[in-house]
């Protein structure tokens, strides 16, 4: 009786798994037709729906959290600089340039981003996209209350003003996607690391380079 007990709970649990992924995915579809976003449709479609996912089975490793490790070796080389004097080199030159826009910006007397940069990027961001660490998506800012555009703003030009950003901001979760849809998917060479920021750190960036670009 208990192995019977087991096993419809078992059958239950994947039926149940379907049915979310099913949901999860024709409420996203649902939203872009009634945006009338073709584009944004078949591209959703594309991704959840028409590519083929990755393995379940990496190097011949099947455990998820050695899966997981493998993949964060491996990744973990990618953002290892070739050359360490050459990068220092690059980072300082990247802050001279970001210090002479800034001293700029002061000596024209005008404000670093204002209420309606922050809203005009916001809504120029793309929609039904993967949350970042803090499970915060780009809805939740767009569809929130008109007063959290002016807190953003307020934020970031503090952020511009004082030369720090939140902890968060550099935080981000690495998901493995195929390089080669057509080649060995349990191979991780045939992987790349995609990270996904957060959503207030990409609305950060989009307002600088609308500021500065």
């Amino acid at each position: 009786m208990r192995m019977k007990t087991a096993k419809l709970a078992y059958k239950n649990a994947i039926k149940a798994s379907e049915t979310t992924d099913k949901m999860y995915i024709s409420n996203d579809l649902h939203e872009l037709l009634m945006e009338k976003d073709m584009v944004g449709f078949w591209k959703c479609w594309n991704a959840k729906v028409g590519k083929r996912r990755p393995s379940d089975v990496i190097d011949s490793e099947t455990d998820c959290h050695v899966i997981a490790k493998k993949c964060a070796s491996h990744f973990q080389k990618s953002c290892e600089p070739c050359d360490s004097v050459r990068s220092v080199e690059r980072d300082g030159e990247i802050m001279d340039k970001i210090n002479y826009y800034l001293t700029r910006t002061y000596a024209n007397n005008c404000s670093l981003l204002d209420v309606e940069t922050v809203e005009t990027c916001l809504r120029q961001m793309s929609k039904c996209k993967a949350h970042g660490v803090d499970n915060v998506e780009v809805e939740h800012l767009l569809y929130f209350h008109p007063l959290a555009i002016v807190l953003l703003c307020l934020l970031f030009n503090v952020m511009l003003k004082h030369g720090v950003v939140p902890r968060i901001f550099s935080s981000g979760i690495i998901a493995p996607v195929l390089k080669d849809k057509h080649g060995d998917n349990t191979n991780i060479n045939n992987y790349r690391g995609v990270t996904l920021s957060p959503a207030v750190s990409k609305l950060f960036e989009k307002c600088l380079l609308d500021r500065f670009g």
